[in-house]
């Protein structure tokens, strides 16, 4: 039985199936379909984490391209021409010249800041959308640019601060910005 049939089956049965980052499922089977799938689910468990794991192969069921996104690991695939990443949102407006040549890395150093994460930096609070290759800069958008000011900027690591580790400045009207980041 392959992974996509047997996911298949769990869903017919009323089921689901869901990856749990690093080497787990999430199964939700109704009694009656226990006896038959879970035997099955234990044999091919395996596969079925590498299937889930990696973007399909070839065009989504409505026959388009293959573009696929996800939020998170644990997240199921999507297609990108049936449903828009919401991360591309956050990307609006910026182009070569904001990315200045640099290589991007849309994952944080470790000890660094997540992706997606609200920092304060000299310019004001702003949302990470990824780092320098390096390390050594982050990649933000700007919650609130001043007039002139391109809401999409590169900040020395050293000069941000992670909202969790911020402390209240005077500057700051409402002590934190009042918008949350798309999710």
């Amino acid at each position: 039985m392959s992974p996509a049939d047997l996911i298949r089956a769990v869903e017919r049965a009323g089921g689901s199936i869901r990856y749990r980052p690093p080497d787990g499922l999430a199964v939700e089977l109704p009694r009656e379909a226990m006896a038959e799938l879970a035997p099955v689910l234990r044999e091919y468990k395996k596969q079925v984490i590498e299937f889930l794991s990696r973007p399909p192969d070839g065009p989504c069921p409505a026959g388009h391209a293959a573009y696929w996104w996800r939020l998170a690991e644990d997240d199921p695939w999507h297609c990108g021409r049936c449903e828009s990443d919401p991360r591309a949102a956050q990307w609006a407006g910026a182009t070569l010249a904001d990315l200045a040549g640099r290589p991007l890395v849309l994952a944080a150093p470790p000890g660094f800041p997540a992706i997606r994460e609200w920092v304060r930096t000299p310019l004001g609070w702003g949302s990470v959308l990824a780092y320098s290759g390096g390390g050594g800069e982050l990649f933000l958008r700007l919650f609130d640019p001043q007039p002139g000011q391109r809401p999409l900027q590169w900040v020395p690591t050293a000069q941000a601060v992670s909202e969790a580790a911020a402390e209240p400045m005077a500057s700051d009207s409402a002590a934190q910005p009042r918008r949350r980041p798309i999710p």
